[in-house]
């Protein structure tokens, strides 16, 4: 995270930022996440991903997806991670490859599925536990579309659902 988003994220969120780096501590009004950062590899190369660690998780994880327009760095995004880590579940979230690219319109469905399912992937492997999907606007669709495809996740979280 670069200082520019930092303050961007300080000023919505209200919150302060210890640390820039991996190992980032998010401190919140009410408790605090660790955030750390990793690249997830896919067909269309490596994706930035953050996973917002719960200091009294019990092992379950929310993969969330940004919406068309937005990173995961948005001050949206970083506040609802935080909070739901804050509530104890781990959450990482992650940039669509056309986002990470520098571009600014979305790839088509079956390259953002590709995108989502390997982060996905990479979550259970390296998580474990139960896990659920979800995501804000087309993050959501997406999220909706691997939850169809993958019963066994365990729920499904809309932040806006374009129709």
């Amino acid at each position: 995270m670069d200082h520019a988003t930092a303050r961007a994220t300080e000023r919505a969120e209200g919150a302060s930022l210890d640390e820039v780096s991996s190992g980032l501590r998010v401190w919140h009004r009410r408790a605090m996440a660790t955030l750390d950062a990793r690249d997830v590899r896919t067909p269309s190369g490596p994706i930035p991903t953050r996973v917002y660690l719960s200091d009294h998780g019990g092992g379950a994880t929310l993969v969330l997806a940004p919406g068309a327009g937005a990173s995961q760095a948005h001050p949206f995004l970083v506040a609802v991670s935080s909070a739901v880590a804050d509530a104890g579940v781990h959450v990482v979230t992650f940039d669509f490859a056309y986002m990470a690219a520098g571009k600014k319109l979305p790839d088509r469905m079956p390259a953002l599925l590709t995108t989502y399912t390997a982060v996905l992937e990479d979550v259970r492997e390296r998580m474990g536990g139960a896990v659920s999907v979800g995501g804000k606007s087309m993050g959501a669709r997406v999220a909706a579309l691997v939850r169809a495809a993958e019963p066994e996740l365990v729920a499904y979280v809309a932040l806006g659902y374009p129709l």
